[in-house]
């Protein structure tokens, strides 16, 4: 059944965890905002709603789970050149040789996050923390 002992702990709980959401929300607006509109790659695609929610464009290394062709690295290269990308996140379930090497050839450095952190407030703020300085 339902739990109405403690409802007011849930509800006083709920209402906490709502302001350090909004709180957060607001602290990675103001990281973004000067970055607003530019892209970032990602190895694996593990952050499109990010992406979405703060207006930033994912570009993604690994589609389907297929590495880049020699033709299709060469086109990341310029692409990556043009929009001045000098950093390629990871996540630490599939840091890979793979993900080094591509960063070699684009002349970017590599930054694990991961995407399944269980603090998820403080792992985004860290997220968008390395993604605006990734743009200095």
């Amino acid at each position: 059944g339902i739990d109405t002992a403690h409802a007011q702990q849930y509800a006083t709980n709920l209402a906490t965890v709502e302001q350090r959401l909004d709180q957060a929300d607001r602290t990675i607006r103001a990281m973004i905002e000067p970055i607003r509109d530019k892209a970032f790659v990602v190895f694996h695609p593990g952050w499109g709603y990010f992406a979405d929610e703060y207006g930033l464009q994912q570009i993604e290394i690994e589609v389907e789970g297929k590495q880049p062709a020699d033709h299709e690295l060469t086109g990341l290269q310029v692409e990556a050149h043009r929009l001045g990308i000098k950093t390629i996140f990871v996540q630490p379930q599939f840091g890979s040789a793979a993900a080094r090497a591509v960063a070699a050839t684009i002349g970017a450095r590599i930054e694990t996050v991961d995407p399944l952190a269980q603090d998820v407030v403080t792992n985004l703020i860290h997220m968008a923390k390395i993604m605006a300085e990734s743009h200095d």
